[in-house]
């Protein structure tokens, strides 16, 4: 059995917000913008980015910020 690849994984969750945005009508450059700001913040807030809870939490903020505008 292979091991799973961190970052893989990460690419695909991370690939898998912008769908979701898009889907709800964000235009990929701003899907792409608001997800590299999430980024960047929850380093921050030293979230690890190899968990669930990671992307949970980007959504959870990015649907609030953009609640908002």
């Amino acid at each position: 059995m292979r091991k799973p690849d961190p970052e893989r994984i990460y690419l695909a969750r991370r690939a898998a917000i912008l769908s979701r945005l898009t889907g709800a009508g964000v235009g990929p450059g701003q899907a792409e913008a608001l997800v590299a700001a999430w980024e960047v913040h929850a380093v921050t807030l030293s979230v690890e980015r190899q968990t669930v809870a990671f992307w949970d939490k980007a959504w959870l903020r990015i649907t609030e910020q953009r609640a908002r505008r």
